[in-house]
């Protein structure tokens, strides 16, 4: 298979330079990185060259490429999205993008997440019937913007689809902690806690680039989030569950 040409727009962040730091020494044979624009400099039309888009901006920054990429009618090029603290109206409009060509938004790219979010939806319900009520806690590096996180306010939806801000969450913000949550189930006289730890950037990178090898495998137009990736790649294949 040809390699994949990417373009990684919000290039010059944390996530877009782990990305393009990533292709360079693990997915060479497969990909590359053909365009790289800032979050809010750049030539938006040099996207029209490449077969992937990273999008790991800031959300002014997605703003501007939806509103770029709405009025575009080639089916290229597909979208992986992982720019956080969007508002409804921008994720709507981002996922709407998927009439047209192919769209996969993950405020987290970790496998290890998408998991617990899996683990945290069979239990919430098992646990909340034993009168366990769900807290979250998240703490990530002093720099971050949005809090609750994106993958804390994912979360809250699994655990209350109904009304995820009744959710109890903490947003702590120090040092260069690259992302913790843990979901805590408190009973009476005990508590459940389920965490996950985030020990290198590269994770984050990682999932990206095998969702845009994934997303550049299918065929024809749609949006997908982390979690319908990760049951497409994961769990609906033959094999994947026990009989």
């Amino acid at each position: 298979m040809a390699r994949i040409r990417t373009g990684i727009h919000g290039a010059t962040g944390r996530m877009g330079r782990a990305i393009a730091a990533l292709i360079a020494t693990d997915y060479a044979d497969r990909m590359s990185v053909d365009v790289s624009i800032g979050s809010r400099t750049g030539d938006l039309q040099a996207l029209l060259t490449v077969d992937v888009i990273f999008d790991v901006s800031l959300p002014d920054g997605t703003t501007a490429l939806v509103d770029w990429l709405t009025g575009i009618r080639a089916s290229k090029p597909a979208i992986v999205c992982g720019t956080t603290g969007l508002d409804a109206t921008i994720h709507a409009r981002l996922l709407a993008l998927g009439e047209s060509r192919r769209v996969l938004y993950a405020p987290n790219f970790s496998a290890g997440v998408a998991a617990l979010h899996q683990i945290v939806a069979f239990a919430a319900p098992l646990l909340a019937d034993l009168g366990y009520t769900p807290a979250i806690t998240e703490t990530h590096h002093e720099h971050k913007r949005d809090a609750p996180s994106g993958t804390a306010r994912s979360l809250q939806e699994t655990l209350a689809p109904a009304d995820p801000a009744s959710v109890e969450t903490q947003s702590i913000r120090t040092g260069e902690v690259i992302g913790k949550h843990e979901v805590t189930f408190v009973g009476q006289d005990d508590e459940i806690v389920l965490t996950h730890d985030a020990r290198d950037r590269r994770l984050f990178a990682r999932g990206a680039i095998e969702a845009a090898l994934w997303l550049a495998t299918r065929s024809g137009v749609g949006a997908d989030t982390m979690d319908s990736y990760f049951r497409k790649r994961f769990l609906d294949r033959p094999g994947a569950e026990p009989g």
